[in-house]
Parts: structure tokens; sequence; C-alpha cells
């Protein structure tokens, strides 16, 4: 199975299947902010922003632990994880997903070389570009530069 994924996965790139419109939350946030974003959206964890830049991240089992533990009124920046990698739109979707269970995570945003916020890949958009591509085919040709290969996007 995992040589299928890889060959499935393997020439894949996250600027081919990141979310672009995930919402990040400012440091300076209250924990209502991002237990609102949860209930409003299929979005559970959270890139934690200042300036447009990624400091931090606010996973669904850290928002969870610290409603129990906190007030509402608690800044993000209280709670927050840091020293998340990111993951970069070159990065290949096999490696994302053999990262992402190692690190037992299921959602690393995504970040330009400026450490500009652009997405979240999760692994439900790494289980729809496996799906989606191997529902294509991987018997087609590889493109050439003339051909445009399909891009995945999830929302």
């Amino acid at each position: 199975r995992m040589v299928q994924i890889k060959h499935i996965l393997g020439d894949l790139r996250v600027d081919q299947a990141y979310s672009r419109r995930a919402r990040s939350i400012s440091l300076n946030e209250p924990l209502s902010t991002a237990m609102q974003a949860t209930l409003n959206s299929f979005q559970s964890s959270f890139p934690i922003c200042e300036d447009g830049n990624l400091v931090g991240m606010l996973p669904y089992s850290t928002l969870l632990k610290a409603l129990e533990e906190k007030d509402l009124s608690t800044p993000i920046r209280d709670v927050m994880q840091t020293g998340i990698r990111p993951v970069s739109p070159r990065d290949t979707l096999i490696d994302v997903q053999k990262r992402m269970n190692r690190e037992g995570v299921d959602a690393l945003p995504v970040v330009d070389d400026n450490q500009g916020f652009l997405g979240m890949i999760t692994s439900h958009d790494l289980n729809e570009a496996y799906r989606l591509n191997l529902a294509l085919g991987k018997t087609r040709p590889k493109p050439t530069s003339r051909q445009v290969s399909p891009v995945i996007q999830s929302g």
C-alpha cells in the first residue's frame, strides 16, 4: 500500500493540494475567537499570525485543553504552540504525509520563503489528492512543458 501511495503522491507538491482559504488567528485574539472559528467552519487547527507571518499554531487538542483550563478571554499567545516547522509549497505530498504520521499531526501551515502564511495542508487534503489522482490514473504520461498538470485545490 505504501508503494502505491508513494507512486500516486510522489510527484505532487503542496502547492497542488493545500487549502488556501484556511483562516489564521492573531496571537492577541481571545480563546473565544478560536472556539467560534472552529464551530463556524470545517477548520479545527489554526495558524497564529502576526503581520501576515506565522508565529505559532493552535492545534485542536491544544484548544480543547485550553478551554478546559483557561478563561475564554485568555489570549491565544498564552496557549499557542511555537516551534512548529511549516511546509513549503514546493515540498512533496509524500514527504508531508510521512512527516504528519511521524509527528502525529493532522495539519501543517504552508508558508512562503519569508515565512508569510499561505494556507494549511491537512490530512484531508492529502487523502483528497490521493483519491483524485488515483481516479485520474497514474498511467497517463507526465506533462511536458507545453501541458499543464492538474491542480488540485481544496477549500
